[in-house]
């Protein structure tokens, strides 16, 4: 029996395997906060985005998100991406603050309870 070559696999700089896949959500997470962080909120969202269809109901992305929006004034869609974040991951502190800051704008919580001027 004669041994006969493959052809070789082209290569490619996309990492697939499962292993590498929480790194490559992880740096686009990273890249998204910086974009907040530079005052990007836009570029952003669209960031949290990318991990989202990698990952759907990624908390920490839909965090992002609803952070992201109150950078821009959206409080409504930053209400909903918390709330979103909340139902991912019921136990996560960022999460719980979220859609405690989505009850607080809806009028729903303790609004009657702050001063209006801190002395």
């Amino acid at each position: 029996m004669e041994y006969v070559p493959q052809a070789a696999a082209p290569s490619t700089n996309i990492i697939t395997t499962e292993y590498d896949k929480p790194t490559d959500i992880h740096l686009l997470i990273k890249r998204a906060d910086t974009l907040a962080n530079e005052g990007r909120p836009a570029e952003a969202i669209g960031s949290y985005h990318q991990v989202l269809a990698a990952d759907p109901g990624n908390c920490r992305a839909l965090v992002g998100i609803g952070v992201a929006h109150i950078l821009e004034g959206n409080h409504g869609e930053a209400a909903l991406a918390f709330s979103q974040a909340l139902k991912s991951n019921p136990t996560d502190t960022k999460a719980l603050c979220g859609s405690e800051w989505r009850v607080f704008w809806k009028g729903e919580g303790y609004r009657h309870q702050l001063p209006e001027k801190v002395p």
